[in-house]
C-alpha cells in the first residue's frame, strides 16, 4: 500500500461508479405497469448513468410474480425476491436512451475497464 500510496489515493478520490443491472427488474416492472397504462414508446434518461447498463433494461428479462417479463432470448434473466401481484402484461418500446454522468467512463480504455470492473458486485463478475 505505501509503494501504491498515489494510485490508491487518486482511486478513492473518484465516486464510485456502480454497474448493479439487478435494480433494472424494478425498471422492468415499472415499464410494463407505464406501458400497459399509456401505450407509449419510451424515452429513457438516466442521472449518473455509470456502465449505462440500466438504460438497457428493455434488453433483459425478469421473473416477477411467478412470470417472466422482457425479451424472450436475453443474455440477462433476473430472478429477484418477488412478492405481490405480476406487473400487467405489455409490450415496451424504447425509442431513446440517455444517460450522464459527472465523471463518464469509456469502457474501451484499459484504465476506465479496470474501473468499472472493480465496481461489479462479487457474485456477479
Amino acid at each position: 500500500m505505501v509503494r501504491e500510496d498515489r494510485f490508491l489515493n487518486d482511486w478513492v478520490d473518484s465516486p464510485p461508479q456502480t454497474n448493479e443491472v439487478r435494480r433494472a427488474a424494478v425498471l422492468i416492472a415499472v415499464g410494463q405497469v407505464l406501458a400497459s397504462r399509456f401505450g407509449l414508446p419510451m424515452r429513457l434518461s438516466e442521472l449518473g448513468a455509470s456502465g449505462g447498463l440500466n438504460l438497457m433494461w428493455d434488453q433483459f428479462a425478469a421473473d416477477l410474480g411467478g412470470k417472466r417479463f422482457g425479451k424472450s432470448d436475453p443474455d440477462v434473466i433476473l430472478t429477484p425476491d418477488w412478492e405481490g401481484p405480476a406487473p400487467p402484461d405489455a409490450d415496451t418500446v424504447v425509442i431513446a436512451r440517455r444517460g450522464v454522468d459527472l465523471n463518464p467512463l469509456d469502457p474501451t480504455n484499459a484504465t476506465d475497464q479496470l474501473r468499472l470492473r472493480a465496481y461489479l458486485w462479487p457474485e456477479s463478475a
